[in-house]
């Protein structure tokens, strides 16, 4: 998914509304980022600064520094997959990946969940959450996934009980020198797969 070396096939993941029309793709970021989605550091850069809660440390972000990030802390990564949220048009309208694969136990975690464009339709998160989890579980074969939200971001907390999550511990630690804590939630499988979580 992230070789984008030349001679491969770019394999995106469509995204489908509640009536199966699609409405755009995930679109991994690849190793030939610069020259195959021009902009898109800056791009995230300024969805970063926009939305400063995604992280646990306070940080302007710039688009060298988001350059580094991606090609360190995505693309380095064998644990990690990145992919920006495109409408039909080909509008990036943000991000959202799976992250810190357990191969063994065929368990990751849901990942960089940002809406970066208000002005993006209704449901647009929402259909690009389901995406990535129907990709997760029918190609990737995953038995367990996870997500980690700041827990005092209840938003966030009820937009994932609504897809089918559940709360599974609370007030987990986000790291040394950040006051923040987690709240770790995990998919129910089977009540996703009938639709019983809205």
């Amino acid at each position: 998914m992230k070789s984008g070396g030349q001679g491969d096939t770019l394999s995106t993941v469509p995204i489908t509304d509640n009536c199966g029309s699609v409405v755009g793709q995930l679109r991994p970021i690849t190793r030939d980022f610069l020259v195959s989605v021009p902009g898109c550091a800056r791009l995230i850069a300024r969805w970063r600064n926009e939305n400063p809660t995604l992280s646990a440390q306070a940080f302007t972000a710039t688009e060298q520094g988001t350059i580094s990030w991606l090609e360190n802390q995505i693309l380095a990564r064998s644990d990690r997959l990145l992919f920006l949220i495109l409408l039909n048009d080909g509008t990036a309208v943000g991000h959202i990946g799976y992250s810190n694969f357990d191969y063994a136990r065929r368990m990751c975690e849901v990942d960089a969940v940002l809406r970066g464009e208000k002005s993006a339709p209704p449901g647009t998160m929402t259909f690009a959450l389901h995406a990535l989890i129907r990709w997760g579980l029918d190609t990737l074969k995953l038995n367990i996934i996870r997500l980690r939200v700041f827990a005092d971001n209840t938003h966030a907390i009820e937009f994932y009980k609504r897809n089918g999550f559940v709360v599974k511990a609370e007030n987990l630690p986000a790291g040394e020198g950040s006051e923040k804590a987690y709240t770790l939630m995990q998919l129910d499988i089977p009540s996703w797969r009938q639709g019983v979580y809205q």
